[in-house]
């Protein structure tokens, strides 16, 4: 339809009258208008159904769902059915956007329809303050190449949504999640929308290098606080369970990643990849030595664990592992990963020690 907006912005809405002020003004503060705001009123008990209905009355791109309270999955959901938006994206109540956030990502998704647009997130207020005054860059990459990004996939909130493909084939938010004790929603709607929306299994993602969404932390009814309130103290971390053949499958996996960073200008995913593999090869020792099995043939000498290395040394990135590999000690190696994966002292005066004195001045 000639009338219905570009985007759809569809936030759901449950006690956070405190922010949800700053959250749709960041809405409305962007230098793209083409759009529309679904606020689901998910039962809220405070000021916010009042607040929901203040901004749709001042602004007609707002729109209110008022609905018992079922969790932030059903909420979503319940926005989906409403969104008439070509892309739709998600926003939480209690976290805050740039102004230049629509413009960019829809300049980038216009251009490649078939890519994944996706942008990074900050913490930090000053940090979003001053990647927001940016000029937007963004880096290509495929998907098989950035799935093992922790923060990349697990959150609804950092990218667009083919509003078409939704439309078509009815996906939505499993509704049992998205609670305390079974929160990963978000994941799973990703685990699922990848697939169906590109069955060859990778795809194109353009990642926005600024951080142009403020994630905050200080909402204690948030999912996250309120699982950490039920788990209470964190318990000893235990070892996984070894994996046979892990090196190997791992050498090949590793190789196909590389070229994605080669070369390039995107040091943030240049570092976690390199934090990332090496941290997996110490991983595959441990197991290795755990099942009592041989390492794969020449394995320290190997020439994906040498490119490894090499790109450590060539972009002076820091990791642990770095001098353990170096040394071709297969005992470090696990025994560096037994530390670290159990939080040991020991890891991290190691972790000072090689840093001192073998990579000195190298970012960390």
């Amino acid at each position: 339809m000639p009338n219905d907006p570009l985007i759809t912005v569809i936030v759901p809405v449950y006690r956070v009258e405190k922010w949800l002020p700053d959250c749709i003004q960041s809405i409305q503060s962007q230098t793209f208008q083409n759009w529309e705001c679904i606020l689901v009123d998910d039962g809220s008990p405070d000021g916010c159904p009042a607040l929901c209905d203040e901004a749709a009355a001042a602004d007609a791109r707002f729109t209110v769902l008022h609905k018992q309270n079922g969790g932030a999955a059903a909420a979503r959901t319940a926005g989906l059915a409403k969104a008439r938006g070509r892309w739709v994206m998600f926003v939480d109540s209690d976290d805050v956007i740039a102004p230049g956030l629509m413009e960019y990502a829809l300049g980038l998704q216009q251009k490649d329809p078939e890519a994944m647009v996706v942008w990074n997130y900050a913490e930090d207020p000053e940090a979003f303050a001053a990647g927001a005054k940016k000029q937007p860059t963004h880096t290509r990459s495929g998907y098989k190449a950035l799935c093992w990004r922790d923060t990349l996939f697990v959150n609804v909130w950092s990218r667009l949504y083919d509003g078409d493909f939704l439309r078509k084939t009815g996906l939505h938010f499993n509704e049992a999640l998205g609670f305390a004790d079974s929160e990963a929603e978000d994941l799973d709607f990703n685990n699922r929308y990848c697939p169906a929306r590109w069955p060859g299994g990778d795809f194109t993602v353009l990642v926005i290098d600024q951080p142009l969404y403020f994630y905050r932390q200080e909402n204690e009814n948030s999912i996250i606080h309120q699982k950490r309130r039920l788990e209470g103290p964190a318990p000893k971390a235990a070892l996984p369970k070894p994996e046979p053949g892990y090196c190997k499958a791992l050498l090949k996996e590793c190789e196909t990643a590389k070229e994605t960073f080669r070369g390039t200008e995107d040091r943030d995913g240049l570092r976690m990849y390199l934090l990332h593999y090496l941290r997996c090869m110490a991983f595959g020792v441990y197991s290795a030595r755990a099942l009592g099995e041989p390492l794969p043939e020449n394995f320290f000498s190997d020439r994906r664990i040498r490119d490894l290395l090499q790109l450590a040394e060539e972009n002076r990135i820091y990791s642990a592992y770095y001098q353990p590999f170096r040394m071709k000690s297969a005992a470090l190696c696990a025994r560096m990963y037994v530390w670290d994966e159990g939080k040991s002292i020991w890891y991290w005066r190691f972790y000072e020690i090689f840093y001192r004195l073998f990579c000195r001045g190298w970012q960390r």
